[in-house]
């Protein structure tokens, strides 16, 4: 029994259409979020780097920035809206090196839960509700 070209082709064709047309929506979609939804806007890993960007001039020249927040430091990198902090920092201050400790001439701070009392840091500037620059007291 031979099965015709023709019947061969309409059955692909057939599966191609089925399978495209269940991913239509997202043929829909994605170009319609591109053009109408400001990207930068909605990634969340730019919008909290933007502040710190914003003021990258304090670590110009800086090899190290120190970062400190209300998570112990030990615990940094063990919670995962800690470790988003850390590295949406290390991302806003590249070329710098961040480092999560205070023993840098500028320390990043980013807090959630408590406002922020060091004896040995001086804040510098309040970028926004959370996120704070200080600079080590002489």
């Amino acid at each position: 029994m031979k099965i015709s070209d023709n019947f061969v082709c309409g059955l692909v064709f057939l599966l191609l259409f089925g399978f495209s047309f269940q991913y239509l929506s997202l043929l829909v979609k994605v170009p319609f979020s591109l053009i109408f939804v400001p990207y930068r806007q909605v990634n969340m890993f730019e919008s909290k780097s933007a502040v710190l960007k914003k003021n990258s001039d304090f670590f110009k020249g800086q090899k190290y920035v120190g970062y400190i927040s209300d998570v112990e430091p030990d615990k940094v990198f063990l919670q995962s809206d800690s470790i988003f902090n850390f590295f949406s920092a290390q991302y806003a201050i590249v070329p710098s090196v961040l480092v999560n400790d205070i023993d840098e001439k500028y320390t990043i701070g980013i807090f959630y839960k408590k406002d922020f009392n060091k004896k040995n840091l001086k804040l510098v500037k309040k970028l926004d509700e959370r996120t704070y620059i200080f600079e080590e007291a002489k």
